[in-house]
């Protein structure tokens, strides 16, 4: 599986981490699996690792993702940090889905730095 989702018990959060190359499904379940335990864990608090995700989801389908959150009641009171690294390729399409989801009423963000990620999520 190119993802998987896990509560981080220390930090209060859920991390999903995605690695490879993920399709628009693969991102669509991962969201899914991550809604499903904040709201087991009465946490609302995300951090997505994609510091080895190799992007191949078309700008369109990122566009339309903001609206499969909502579809899959995901509420916009979330907090989601997204980390990559300096070298993660296609960066302009997270910097696009960061922009995307906050234009739709999400409190996503982007960071390349582990430990910021974590603070601002619990801040």
């Amino acid at each position: 599986m190119p993802f998987s989702v896990d509560f981080l018990p220390a930090e209060k959060l859920v991390c999903v981490t995605n690695a490879g190359i993920l399709s628009l499904s693969d991102y669509q379940r991962g969201a899914e699996q991550a809604v499903a335990l904040m709201d087991k864990q009465a946490v609302w608090r995300c951090l997505i690792d994609n510091r080895e995700l190799n992007n191949q989801v078309s700008v369109s389908d990122i566009f339309k993702l903001p609206t499969f959150f909502t579809h899959i009641g995901l509420p916009r009171t979330v907090r989601a940090a997204i980390l990559i690294s300096d070298a993660t390729p296609k960066r302009e399409d997270h910097e696009f889905f960061e922009t995307v989801c906050v234009n739709k009423g999400y409190g996503f963000r982007l960071f390349t730095n582990r430990d910021e990620a974590p603070a601002w999520l619990t801040s």
